[in-house]
């Protein structure tokens, strides 16, 4: 779950930081004030594509941090296992106290910078990561809620078994019946 999302000189934003609570929160406000802004600092520390553009007028770099709280989050996507998990297999840092922190910085005269529990990171690590944590959804968007994997990984994890658990107990069973 996201837990803060800071924001220093991206677009029109000098500084700002949202700190969200449990269940539904809902960014609402007039045209033109920042609303998109904060989406699109969400997906840049997900791992979407930056460039200098992005970066506030006389600034020398935007720099956008989020903090998940990922502690007892089970959700197994194929093939990724948990977070620790991913964090492991790509050489970072594991989650303290079940807390993940992402920070990028985005340079004013391009190239930028990646960070994972503060530890460097790269953006193809990071975008996969983002996957994990993360389904934007918005007019248009793709949605993840159509693809059968995550519909199968969100029904394995509130049954709290995986498909090898699963498959596991399906050949046991199997093997009982025939036995019967």
């Amino acid at each position: 779950m996201l837990t803060c999302l800071s924001v220093r000189n991206l677009a029109i934003v000098e500084s700002a930081d949202v700190e969200f609570g449990a269940g539904l929160t809902v960014i609402t406000g007039e045209t033109g004030a920042g609303k998109s802004v904060l989406m699109g600092a969400l997906e840049l520390v997900l791992g979407a594509r930056a460039d200098a553009s992005t970066v506030r007028d006389g600034a020398k770099e935007a720099r956008i941090e989020a903090e998940f709280q990922v502690e007892g989050s089970r959700l197994k996507v194929e093939g990724a296992g948990t977070i620790d998990d991913f964090l492991a297999e790509a050489g970072l840092p594991l989650c303290e106290d079940g807390v993940l922190i992402v920070r990028r910085t985005i340079s004013a005269t391009g190239g930028g910078r990646v960070h994972v529990n503060n530890a460097a990171s790269t953006v193809q690590t990071l975008r996969a990561l983002g996957k994990l944590l993360v389904d934007v959804h918005g007019p248009n968007d793709h949605q993840s809620l159509l693809e059968e994997s995550f519909q199968r990984s969100v029904l394995d994890a509130s049954g709290r078994i995986g498909a090898k658990d699963y498959a596991t107990a399906w050949t046991t069973l199997s093997d009982i019946r025939a036995k019967l």
